[in-house]
This record gives structure tokens, C-alpha cells and sequence, in this order.
């Protein structure tokens, strides 16, 4: 079995959720230790949890969303293939990903083409959506209106956060860029959202098909409200955290080999 490396895309995955002690915990650990410095005796309730401390804090364990990211990464190990994943903004997103970058650079007068390129080193692997200079950029579309992020004034996705870290890592960058762009619904969408209120709503199919593409389809909006970007700087800490997680990865993803031999 090939070793576990985390993908860019996935590494909000595995570093959700803390590893060893929580700051609360750890605050709990320190007065259980100052009791025990100043002479004063635990009551046995103290005791096992100070114990209890002690051992997660020495052997730290992956939080529950890793170890399920793990299983499902080691499941595709043996049987050899992807765990599909699909959807509406999926699906959106694939399909007008060149479109995308195509208007962003009208809006903003660049020349950004696909980047093919994939990198990988010993803990992580990606492929950036641009590379520009020394900044790393990645696209998202929006599925409807109600999804793009207007009113954000910073990355709330902590997923995509870690991915342009990962990205910046990997590509040797010290800037990435978010960007969002809100872009018209794939006509064949369109059809078949017409055709499926069509159907429930018992109407006319010409009507609901003028009513759902005037829905879904953002021509007539300024562009200036259809994209959005978010800049972020390089930090080495974090990724000196997700190789933490991925050696706990591996060690977990070991477990689970052990236990069905």
C-alpha cells in the first residue's frame, strides 16, 4: 500500500478537531499539576482525570473526522478506486471552471490560463488551479446566488484556507488568492431543473424553463457583484502542523491494516 499523503483539496479533513490536549484540557492539566506541586492531595476523581490527561497528551490521538477520512482513503487503497463524490455544485463547478477563469480575467484584466501541473512532495499533493508569479490562485463558482459570499470579508471555509496553504507549500509561493466567481447555470442544468419543477408543479415546460433561467443565469447583474477575492500569506507553522497530522494519518491508516489481517 502506497503511503498516506494528504491531498490539498482534503486537508481541512485531517486537521479539524485537536490533537493530544484541547486548551481547556490543558488548563486542567496545569491545576491539577500546581495542586500537586504545592503538596496538596487529588481526590481520586482529580487523579484519574490528571491520569487520563497525562496519557492523551504523551500518545495524541486523531480527532473522529480524521480517523474517518483515513478509513475512507484506506478503503480506496484496497479496493482500488475513488469514493465518487457528485452533486449539483459539483457539477457546476467542473463544468464552468475555464468560463470562470476566462471572466476574471475580462474583470480584472489578466491573462490566467489552467494550470496542469501537479506537485507532490513526501506529506502532500495538489494541483493549483492558476500559478501566477509568486502567488498561487484557486477558483470556486458559486452555486446559486444565495451561496456566493458577498458579504464575507475573509475565508470562512476553514477547507479552502488549508488548501492554499498546501497549494503555497507545494508550489514554492508566499500569496494565494480565493477567488469566487458567480457564473450562469450550465444550460443543461437549466433544462433539467425546468423539467423537474415542470413535472412536480404540473406546468408548462416553456414557461418554467423562461422563469428557471432567469433564475439561475446572472448576465444582467453587474460584474463587479458576480466575483470575489480573498488574499491570504503563507504560513510555514501550519504546514509544519499538517505533516504532524499526516504522520498520525499514517499511524492510524497502519492500525487499521493490522486489525482486518
Amino acid at each position: 500500500m502506497k503511503p498516506f499523503k494528504i491531498r490539498a483539496s482534503a486537508a481541512g479533513s485531517i486537521m479539524a478537531g485537536n490533537v493530544g490536549l484541547s486548551e481547556p484540557q490543558q488548563k486542567k492539566l496545569i491545576t491539577f499539576q500546581d495542586k500537586v506541586k504545592a503538596g496538596k492531595e487529588l481526590t481520586l476523581l482529580q487523579a484519574a482525570e490528571n491520569d487520563k490527561l497525562l496519557k492523551l497528551l504523551s500518545n495524541p490521538q486523531l480527532p473522529a473526522g480524521a480517523k474517518t477520512y483515513c478509513e475512507v482513503w484506506h478503503k480506496e487503497q484496497i479496493y482500488e478506486r475513488r469514493k465518487e463524490i457528485s452533486g449539483g455544485p459539483l457539477e457546476k463547478g467542473n463544468f464552468c471552471e475555464d468560463e470562470s477563469i476566462r471572466f476574471l480575467n475580462i474583470q480584472l484584466l489578466d491573462d490566467h490560463v489552467k494550470n496542469e501541473i501537479y506537485k507532490e512532495d513526501e506529506w502532500m499533493t495538489g494541483t493549483a488551479d492558476i500559478i501566477s508569479g509568486d502567488m498561487v490562485i484557486d477558483m470556486k463558482n458559486s452555486f446559486t446566488f444565495d451561496t456566493f459570499p458577498l458579504h464575507d470579508f475573509g475565508i470562512k471555509n476553514k477547507d479552502y484556507f488549508y488548501q492554499l496553504q498546501v497549494y503555497m507549500h507545494l508550489y514554492g509561493k508566499q500569496r494565494a488568492e480565493l477567488r469566487y466567481a458567480l457564473m450562469n447555470m450550465p444550460h443543461h442544468m437549466i433544462e433539467r431543473a425546468a423539467k423537474r419543477e415542470a413535472y412536480y408543479t404540473n406546468s408548462e415546460y416553456d414557461d418554467v424553463f423562461t422563469k428557471v433561467y432567469n433564475q439561475l443565469t446572472y448576465d444582467k447583474i453587474d460584474p463587479k457583484y458576480r466575483y470575489k477575492i480573498f488574499k491570504i500569506e503563507f504560513d510555514p507553522s501550519i504546514i509544519e502542523e499538517v505533516k504532524k497530522r499526516v504522520i498520525l494519518c499514517r499511524k492510524y491508516i497502519t492500525e487499521l491494516d493490522e486489525r482486518i489481517k
